[in-house]
């Protein structure tokens, strides 16, 4: 934290800007994880529940954190300008925001695949939950390097589910491989239709169900992530033991 604090303060930059943010979010998290003695699987439900969270706000948050940086971004290439200014003030917030996705993308893959291969329902309900939400959430976004990690953290983290949950169930092994390839070629023939198919007649707006069902997704993570805790569990033991 100290490092981030000197490094701001030294380099009064966007991305010093965003480490010493992350540094003041994840220091008390890691701090609580350790001192309550969270597991590897614990520990991965809730950076999934932060990272969801920290991917919700990152559009406005990375226009902030430049601004705060006290640099115009690009200002030699935009000009001097007030407009050019903000030229470059927007396209270093873009910049950011696409860093920091594919950073939050890569550490929700490995925790999505965690939880999937856990042998818990409530993992593997919270790394479904989670995928389903980046998949309808990032279509909230208009920068295509920040929709496609998060396209492929859900994509991970949904096939991850459909490929071991069969066998977790109890299911012959090969069952969950082949929801995985018959999801992969529904998904395929939709796109292929899209694609080829007379779509002047469908709908060019994004529905708004798909947008409040994400948010909703992502605010069921947290009672998962408690579920992975065993907090519920232990809450229906103190019940019959009363």
């Amino acid at each position: 934290l100290l490092g981030a604090v000197a490094a701001r303060a030294a380099v009064p930059h966007p991305l010093t800007t965003a480490v010493l943010a992350l540094t003041v979010l994840w220091v008390p998290v890691t701090a609580a994880l350790a001192l309550s003695g969270a597991g590897l699987l614990e520990s991965a439900a809730v950076v999934v529940v932060v990272l969801l969270g920290v991917l919700a706000v990152a559009p406005t948050a990375t226009g902030h954190l430049v601004a705060l940086s006290g640099t115009a971004v690009d200002s030699e290439q935009s000009g001097d300008t007030a407009q050019g200014q903000v030229a470059g003030l927007v396209a270093g917030a873009r910049r950011l925001l696409i860093g920091l996705t594919v950073l939050c993308a890569a550490l929700l893959v490995a925790a999505l695949v965690l939880l999937a291969a856990a042998d818990q329902v409530w993992a593997l309900a919270l790394s479904a939950a989670a995928g389903l939400a980046l998949l309808l959430r990032a279509g909230l976004l208009n920068a295509f390097g920040a929709v496609l990690p998060q396209l492929v953290a859900g994509t991970v983290g949904l096939g991850a589910c459909l490929a071991l949950a069969p066998a977790a169930a109890g299911a012959p092994a090969w069952t969950g491989p082949a929801a995985l390839i018959v999801a992969g070629l529904a998904v395929l023939a939709r796109g292929t239709s899209r694609i080829f198919g007379d779509t002047h007649d469908e709908e060019t707006e994004r529905p708004a169900w798909m947008s409040t069902l994400g948010l909703l997704l992502s605010v069921l993570t947290v009672p998962l992530a408690l579920g992975v805790f065993g907090l519920f569990g232990h809450l229906q033991s103190m019940g019959t033991s009363l």
